[in-house]
């Protein structure tokens, strides 16, 4: 189905239904602009949704604006304009607004149906939905919020009730009624005036709407997957104003209390969403999709059995590294850049460990990758680093002692063969050639066990 719109705005002297004393709510009309009407499925303040069927056989949705809302200059001006904005995105997370407009005195927005109900109808009905499918749904919702800002839009009204969930589990954001353009100005929003659901508003946008940047929905949308994950709104307060002084003190009831299994990485993602300083939260819709992806990278590993990193700062990227453990066990660990140095430093990961940026890159040999390569296998980069210090500063003679202990337990366990004798003569030039490249003393002995294991 094409996209259409009004070539001009509406007027409101001939084509508002207040002349008709028409009510979308009580007296509706049997078809609009050839769509037949079947059923109500929604009701606002200001407006009825109904499922429709047009002229090809199409179920659609269609809104109908109150007459009393459509009799103020505002309220229809901010119709046309949130349909208009709608318009412009094409996302599969987004309801599809297909046309707007006016006939017989109705005032409508043609959009897409979708079968099944409202996120906030769901999370009613189940209490509380499990923090892996919770940061699914977060994810495909800030992909689409992305696809809103990229298109120029805030959407300002981020809520459950306005996220529609199909039967086939997937959520859609719809109802971009109180959307903005963050190119334009129609004077439509009245400084003072916040607009949206106070329970998931920014803090900004208590103090007015017209100034709200991008962040106001990522809070919305933090806010959102707190009721995800404790079934719970996140802000005590019977008044507007008791949520608005909740809101700036950030005190909110920390998520955790209503779900104490929650992870840390989700807990985390919350915090930093619902920050009241709009510059300590995520920048970006999409910066926001991959703290919670990152989120889900941390569950798949713990489910897994994997070691992973503190995830309490989780802009910081993760490396996944593999490698054979001492007991030839094949290991796992999703652990930031700095903790990989560390380990290979204190000889508790080898250096031929493989590790690959988010798993989602091949996996190379540290040596190979810049990242870690100028840091661990040359020796002005332990200068750089003042927690790490060198095996020679210890002292010669107390590395050669060491290096004889220890290779004097190998040959008690692997024998005095013929091949571990051919394999001593590497000794030398494999000690001189680890040390001098910056590796630490037990990454030494790690490689000395290497070159001797396969004998075990």
């Amino acid at each position: 189905m094409s996209r259409n719109i009004l070539a001009s705005e509406p007027s409101s002297n001939n084509e508002h239904p207040g002349r008709h004393s028409l009510d979308a709510i009580s007296n509706p009309p049997q078809s609009v602009a050839g769509y037949q009407l079947l059923e109500k499925v929604g009701q606002g303040t200001l407006t009825a949704v109904y499922r429709a069927r047009s002229g090809a056989g199409r179920i659609v949705a269609i809104k109908l604006l109150r007459a009393d809302a459509a009799r103020d200059r505002v309220r229809l001006m901010r119709f046309y304009h949130g349909a208009k904005l709608a318009m412009r995105v094409n996302h599969p997370a987004v309801v599809e607004t297909l046309e707007v407009g006016c006939d017989q005195g109705w005032h409508f927005v043609v959009m897409g149906y979708v079968e099944g109900g409202n996120l906030a109808a769901y999370v009613r009905k189940m209490y509380k939905i499990h923090e892996r499918r919770a940061l699914e749904m977060i994810v495909r919702l800030a992909d689409g919020l992305d696809a809103i800002h990229d298109a120029g839009i805030i959407h300002r009204d981020v809520n459950p009730a306005n996220i529609l969930l199909t039967r086939s589990g997937e959520v859609m954001l719809a109802d971009l009624g109180l959307s903005k353009s963050s190119e334009e100005d129609y004077n439509l929003t009245v400084l003072g005036n916040g607009l949206g659901t106070p329970h998931y508003m920014a803090p900004e946008q208590f103090r007015g709407a017209k100034r709200v940047g991008r962040q106001a929905d990522v809070y919305s949308l933090g806010a959102t997957l707190y009721t995800l994950v404790t079934g719970k709104l996140p802000f005590r307060g019977q008044t507007v104003a008791e949520q608005l002084v909740t809101k700036i003190k950030n005190d909110y009831i920390p998520p955790e209390r209503f779900s104490p299994a929650l992870s840390c990485a989700t807990i985390s993602l919350i915090n930093k969403a619902m920050h009241a300083d709009p510059g300590r939260r995520p920048e970006t819709a999409a910066a926001f999709a991959g703290l919670a992806r990152r989120c889900l990278e941390l569950l798949d590993a713990e489910e897994r059995g994997d070691a992973f990193a503190d995830a309490a700062d989780l802009s910081e990227p993760l490396w996944h590294v593999v490698f054979l453990s001492a007991s030839g066990r094949r290991a796992r660990l999703i652990i930031t850049e700095n903790q990989v140095l560390d380990l290979v430093r204190k000889g508790r990961l080898p250096s031929d460990a493989r590790a690959s940026l988010g798993g989602t890159q091949p996996f190379l040999p540290l040596a190979q990758i810049e990242a870690f390569r100028r840091r661990l296998f040359f020796a002005q980069s332990e200068d750089a680093d003042p927690r790490y210090k060198p095996a020679k500063e210890k002292g010669q003679g107390a590395l050669r002692a060491r290096l004889v202990d220890h290779l004097g337990t190998l040959r008690e366990r692997w024998g005095e063969g013929a091949r571990i004798e051919g394999r001593l003569a590497l000794l030398p030039s494999l000690v001189v050639g680890a040390l001098c490249g910056g590796i630490g003393f037990g990454s030494v002995i790690f490689l000395l066990q290497r070159v001797f294991g396969s004998e075990g």
